[in-house]
């Protein structure tokens, strides 16, 4: 049989500089494995390797829009060669007719139903554009990840065991990509890919792990038993909703299976911001509880929270309303940004209609699409450069050394855990460099003459 070579290129955001690269890139991990044996798979991580073209038959990438830019300079090198080029993931997906535009061929939505069918039609030279699957995949069908193609430097294991959210919040693209129906994979096959994984920290990197009904939550608990019971003694953090802290049986488990973090989507501490275009009804009597931190740290698990600005229901108080309720929420670790409104979610669509965006000029300006450290639109309730000026004062706020430190000994109250204390501690000083990085490009949005461009054509 004819041999052949694939190559995976996982690049890091379009004009950003390199860091330290926590977790493999799943999706090409999977790829991987779908990929049939006489064809040989190689997976290159610009985290660790400069990118360069080589000979092959075919060339991957997956791309958030973060990345898109980079994927089609990167695809056009290799098309120079006369290389077939082919890309999937979130940008992708969302932006199909964008990306043909730049590749040989398309892998839109979950790619388990598509790629051997998009390897046998290269092999039988009857390639298409565009490969698409309209039904939610079965996870029975998602292979192990293949380890041993890794870059071996990765300090963090990743592993997905569900996909699909009902909640279709605004600011989300989750629902879009993978549907509302939340499908689950069995515990077994997760629990396995978990022992063969040569870390010992992983990411669960679902979601919403625990999932919404009394079904999926004992689904949960099923898979910290099995943890338990197969003494797999791996550390992990995952994302879970404020629904967590009700469960004290969860928690336990939780902590007893190796889980050590939660990142939780508070999204904000205004129960009128919740209540609005935000849709985030769940949340709102967990914040006005202001509980749910002291709750999961007696199990010994600590919270990341996640909150945002700019929303259509916040004024130029919410600086100091979000500051207020870090402090009385409790959090020690905590993400804070102004709102990005991704390709892809109703918020996107909704503020393309309203006339709200700064760049539009895409694909140029998927550029600016990435963690906020621009502003991206016009606010309702205050002009932008009061929303750049508030947020670059919470962030002096927040990452201030007397702030981190003030924040790490009340985790260790919260705690009662000096080991839970210090690793909020690193964190936020890691974030501190983070959240510099930020305010610089922020300050130089302030005085850049394009943007003042930008508010002029929307204003017209």
């Amino acid at each position: 049989m004819k041999k052949y070579k694939l190559v995976l290129w996982n690049l890091i955001p379009f004009g950003m500089e390199k860091s330290d690269r926590k977790y493999p890139p799943l999706n090409l991990g999977i790829i991987a494995s779908l990929t049939p044996p006489h064809w040989e798979v190689v997976i290159r991580d610009e985290y660790f390797e400069e990118f360069k073209t080589e000979p092959c038959d075919i060339v991957g990438f997956t791309a958030m829009t973060s990345h898109a830019l980079g994927a089609y300079e990167a695809a056009g090198e290799f098309k120079k060669m006369g290389i077939v080029t082919v890309m999937g993931g979130v940008h992708a997906t969302i932006c199909t007719e964008e990306a043909l535009a730049h590749v040989d061929a398309v892998i839109k939505g979950e790619a388990e139903e598509l790629w051997g069918e998009f390897i046998g039609d290269f092999e039988n030279n009857q390639l298409k554009r565009l490969y698409f699957c309209a039904k939610p995949v079965n996870l029975n069908k998602v292979p192990k990840q293949a380890f041993h193609l890794y870059n071996s430097n990765y300090q963090w294991g990743i592993v997905q065991t569900t996909r699909g959210c009902a909640g279709n919040c605004e600011f989300c693209v989750v629902t879009s990509i993978f549907g509302a129906t939340y499908r689950k994979r069995p515990i077994e096959a997760v629990v396995g890919e978990i022992q063969d994984m040569p870390q010992n920290r992983l990411f669960i990197a679902d979601d919403n792990l625990i999932g919404f009904s009394n079904e999926d939550h004992n689904r949960f608990k099923d898979l910290c038993r099995l943890l338990i019971n197969k003494n797999v003694n791996k550390i992990w953090i995952t994302q879970v909703p404020l629904q967590f802290s009700d469960d004290e049986k969860m928690m336990d488990l939780a902590y007893k299976a190796g889980c050590r973090g939660v990142f939780i989507g508070i999204e904000s501490g205004s129960v009128e911001v919740l209540a609005g275009k935000m849709k985030k009804h769940m949340n709102v009597k967990y914040v006005k509880e202001g509980n749910f931190v002291e709750k999961i740290n007696k199990h010994g698990i600590q919270v990341f929270g996640s909150l945002i600005l700019g929303n259509d229901e916040d004024g130029k108080d919410c600086f100091r309303l979000t500051y207020s309720a870090i402090k009385r929420l409790k959090l020690a670790m905590v993400h804070v940004s102004p709102l990005v409104p991704f390709p892809g979610t109703p918020l996107f669509k909704r503020l393309i209609a309203e006339n709200r965006l700064l760049y539009t000029d895409f694909p140029n300006d998927w550029r600016y699409y990435r963690k906020a450290e621009i502003i991206l639109f016009k606010p309702a309730k205050m002009n932008v450069q009061e929303l750049n000026e508030g947020t670059l004062w919470l962030y002096e706020k927040l990452f201030s050394l007397s702030s981190i430190i003030s924040r790490a000994i009340s985790s260790y109250f919260t705690s009662g855990n000096l080991k839970t204390a210090m690793i909020a501690y690193k964190v936020n000083l890691e974030y501190r460099k983070t959240y510099k990085e930020c305010s610089r490009l922020i300050k130089e949005q302030l005085k850049n003459s394009n943007f003042d461009s930008q508010l002029d054509k929307i204003s017209g």
